[in-house]
């Protein structure tokens, strides 16, 4: 059984909306577990990007939650951590 602590990656009912009420994530959620090897992959405008962004504070749920080493996905102490391209 994998504890709370063991939790890299959190989300849960994340919602994400474009201009003029497009939405392109609709209630997301998933976990990603220390240890496990985990490929975020889909077909052009699908939302990994939207995903990404969002997780890097660069794009603003509507709702939802999210966390990153058991921590606020916002924390910059946790996004020192975090690396992307």
């Amino acid at each position: 059984m994998t504890i709370a602590a063991d939790v890299i990656l959190d989300i849960k009912d994340l919602c994400v909306s474009y201009f003029k009420g497009k939405t392109v994530l609709d209630r997301i959620s998933l976990s990603v577990y220390r240890g496990h090897v985990f490929g975020l992959i889909g077909l052009n405008g699908e939302g990994k990007t939207t995903i990404i962004k969002t997780l890097l504070n660069l794009r603003i749920p509507q709702s939802g939650e999210l966390s990153l080493f058991g921590s606020s996905h916002v924390d910059q102490g946790v996004r020192a951590h975090v690396a992307y391209l």
